[in-house]
């Protein structure tokens, strides 16, 4: 993307009132701080490095400064993308933001139990393994979002259920930390095939069981077809269907094969048409993965994704397989809303979608 020393296009460029100073100075500020707070307020966004301040300090007054910045290729490009964001969103920003509350609402929990989760995500980001620590620091706010998820669905949806099964596809430091909130749940879990025994995986993560699977050739009612005359209450799929080789309808009609009648299953997964994702639309860019030739492991050990999918094709591929959503949220797990203007304008511009689904009968 262009910067403000990129090719300007010619425009009008409103002159400085009678009486301003035109010797550089900004109040308190040096010419640099001033430049910064140009970054921030016209782009948007920190500048790459303290010699590009440097570079740009060369104005004679703030509208000079103002102006070149307004007139860059960037800021064009940013406006650009304010048009097609008003269109993209603007229409379904209600739904979303309806969608949002009730999500929200259906997993709030008493302060001192959202209070012990805290502890336990912050807690595992203090162990030894620095490579969990970075992980677990990365998806805090999401691994907040999902054990409130399972301790709501086991309360508020499964109170009647004496001990329900709970089957997690992709453990990770999160499958870990269900059973730190609730005494009475049956875990099991299940992941690519691995050079140890299941019985060691399972034990490491807290389950019963763990099964071994490759999504990408198998369906997992298929492989294990005894989960499907003993199914799971809760199921969760998170930050998985995106790496699978597999339309996103042939793995949510398996994995409602394996759900109980009145269980959920949570999915959560990136949101094709982010704020990110529509940035790169607006200047010419899909915004996918490329597979490279010297990248072949991450494709073996799934982790590139494969095809990021919208929320409209998520809600398409629950109806297709007889499933009833529940919820259908938009979040932003990854950084802050209010450092992207787009995002804090429209909660449908979120960077990840959590979609609640069940089966009737």
């Amino acid at each position: 993307m262009p910067g403000p020393l990129g090719d300007e296009p010619s425009s009008p460029r409103p002159e400085p009132p009678s009486g301003s100073r035109t010797d550089g100075a900004t109040g308190h500020l040096s010419r640099e701080e001033t430049v910064r707070l140009a970054y921030q307020l016209v782009l948007g966004r920190e500048p790459e490095n303290d010699q590009v301040l440097i570079g740009q300090a060369n104005f004679n007054n703030v509208w000079e400064l103002r102006n070149r910045f307004m007139a860059s290729g960037e800021f064009q490009n940013l406006e650009r993308f304010s048009r097609i964001a008003d269109l993209m969103y603007d229409h379904v920003e209600a739904s979303v933001r309806n969608q949002n509350n009730k999500f929200d609402d259906f997993l709030s929990a008493d302060p001192a139990l959202e209070a012990r989760i805290h502890d336990i995500i912050r807690d595992d980001t203090a162990g030894p393994d620095e490579g969990r620590n970075e992980y677990t620091k990365f998806h805090a706010i999401r691994f907040f979002d999902q054990v409130r998820a399972v301790v709501a669905i086991r309360r508020k949806l499964l109170s009647s259920v004496p001990r329900p099964r709970v089957l997690e596809i992709g453990a990770s430091p999160v499958t870990r930390m269900y059973a730190k909130v609730l005494d009475d749940i049956d875990l099991f879990t299940a992941d690519l095939p691995a050079n140890e025994p299941s019985e060691n995986i399972a034990r490491r993560f807290g389950a019963t069981e763990h099964y071994f699977v490759n999504l990408d050739v198998d369906a997992l009612s298929e492989r294990y077809p005894q989960l499907v005359r003993q199914p799971f209450h809760i199921i969760l799929f998170c930050e998985v269907i995106e790496h699978v080789l597999a339309s996103p309808a042939e793995m949510l009609d398996d994995l409602l094969r394996l759900l109980a009648p009145g269980g959920v299953l949570i999915v959560t997964t990136p949101n094709a048409m982010s704020a990110r994702h529509l940035l790169d639309i607006s200047i010419g860019l899909k915004g996918a993965h490329e597979y490279r030739r010297n990248a072949r492991h991450l494709h073996e050990e799934h982790h590139v994704h494969v095809r990021e999918y919208t929320c409209t094709e998520i809600r398409r591929a629950c109806e297709a397989c007889g499933g009833r959503m529940l919820f259908h949220a938009v979040k932003n797990y990854y950084s802050d809303p209010a450092s992207n203007a787009i995002m804090a304008k429209y909660m449908s511009a979120g960077e990840a979608q959590v979609a609640m689904i069940t089966r009737d009968g």
